[in-house]
């Protein structure tokens, strides 16, 4: 079931919007969004799969992509408090999945400051996500229901949030004999 849900989430991130810099004048149909008009040197906001092909055919360039810097950033923040569940940093609902494009971007770059690149970014992702990851357990096994807390939190670790904290319900419920 949970695999369902991750590639749910996978396929519901490439309609989340992303910010644009128009490079070229483009009028276009889509069946979701309808009739588009872009302004070269504007700047505005289309959903990530249309971004990507129109950034594909250089009609615009995405703006808010993550980087190495952002990236360290992140890890920096998340290191300032790293026994502190409740101190996650916010993260867009869409973070894996724009992670996720900035690694393809540096995989298909094939040079060696993108492989640089990459090996940096792949360990600092992992200390990442381990320290999220712990704070994340930390705040199911404490039954913590804040909503500020679950607004920082991106869609995988959502569902990684919900799905242990029922669990834990749901093991306390069959130790003790009820199904709470």
């Amino acid at each position: 079931m949970i695999e369902v849900k991750l590639r749910a989430i996978k396929r519901l991130s490439n309609t989340y919007p992303r910010r644009i810099m128009v490079l070229e004048d483009w009028n276009g149909n889509s069946i979701t969004t309808g009739h588009i008009e872009l302004i070269k040197g504007s700047e505005d906001q289309l959903p990530q799969w249309l971004a990507i092909v129109l950034e594909k055919k250089r009609i615009v360039k995405i703006e808010d992509s993550i980087s190495l810097e952002d990236l360290g950033k992140i890890l920096f923040q998340e290191k300032q408090n790293l026994n502190t569940p409740a101190s996650l940093i916010s993260l867009n609902r869409d973070f894996s999945n724009r992670v996720r494009l900035y690694l393809e971007t540096l995989k298909k770059e094939n040079n060696i400051e993108s492989l640089e690149k990459l090996r940096k970014s792949l360990s600092m992702l992992n200390e990442i996500f381990k320290i999220r990851f712990r704070k994340i357990l930390q705040l199911a096994f404490l039954n913590i229901d804040d909503q500020n807390l679950t607004k920082s939190m991106t869609e995988e670790e959502l569902l990684i949030y919900s799905t242990i904290k029922q669990l834990i319900k749901k093991l306390y419920g069959d130790i003790i004999g009820s199904s709470q």
